[in-house]
């Protein structure tokens, strides 16, 4: 079973609320699509407006009512985001602001989203892209978010007297290609500027049928395709033997 990140299974009727969901929002709300993968194989929709990158997932639950009815509950939640400005003179992309909220840190969402908005900046014409990386400083007990202040100092002196230090942040972007730009001042004298010089298109992730279907990397509105009640079964045996086919047929339908 394929799941969103919360825990919703990814079924017809939630990819149908979903879709339905993604097609009332405006053009400027939904310029570029993709699909996230999280580390242990949830899924999540990024979907971007030209500045910023928002990465949700979807919650759905249904519930027995009393008199046998069943009850809907379904609404999105946005689980991290990227904000970014281009420059088309000097053909670069520049992050100003990525966050992935506390609950959902450590599942590689983050890394995601970074690498969307670097094939988004591709798409632009970008040839860079760049950021300020703020280092913050942990020694697995404690966490210090660095400005080179004389208390910080100390205490980053203090954390390293204890044992292993690690700059998660400057790990993070040194893991994704960039490195240190010295010819740039960056927006404050505490953070520490950086680039990334060959930027590379990246398909979304796609890890079965049903998501390739409903999501697409694309500036166009999603399309709910109708299905006939035997491809319905079709469906309804691939997901129950979770095989991997091809994405882009159903029994020689061309979709």
């Amino acid at each position: 079973m394929t799941y969103f990140v919360g825990g919703a299974v990814i079924s017809l009727s939630l990819v149908d609320k979903v879709t339905d969901y993604e097609n009332s929002l405006t053009v400027s709300e939904r310029e570029f699509y993709g699909i996230g993968q999280t580390n242990n194989k949830q899924l999540f929709v990024m979907r971007n407006n030209k500045h910023k990158v928002i990465a949700e997932t979807f919650l759905y639950q249904e519930y027995k009512q009393k008199n046998g009815n069943t009850f809907v509950s379904f609404h999105p939640k946005e689980i991290g985001f990227v904000e970014f400005d281009i420059s088309k003179r000097s053909k670069n992309i520049h992050i100003s602001y990525i966050k992935v909220h506390p609950e959902f840190q450590g599942l590689g969402i983050g890394k995601e989203l970074l690498a969307y908005v670097e094939s988004y900046g591709k798409e632009k014409g970008c040839k860079t892209a760049t950021l300020d990386c703020l280092s913050t400083y942990t020694d697995g007990v404690s966490t210090l978010v660095f400005r080179k202040e004389k208390g910080q100092n100390d205490t980053l002196r203090r954390m390293k007297e204890r044992g292993k230090v690690v700059d998660k942040n400057m790990k993070f972007y040194i893991g994704a290609q960039y490195h240190k730009q010295n010819n740039r001042k960056p927006q404050n004298d505490y953070l520490t500027p950086m680039i990334k010089n060959k930027l590379c298109y990246r398909m979304a992730k796609v890890t079965n049928l049903l998501s390739q279907i409903h999501f697409r990397l694309a500036r166009h509105a999603f399309k709910t395709i109708k299905l006939s009640q035997k491809d319905f079964v079709f469906l309804h045996k691939v997901f129950s033997t979770n095989k991997m086919l091809e994405p882009t047929r159903i029994k020689g339908k061309q979709l």
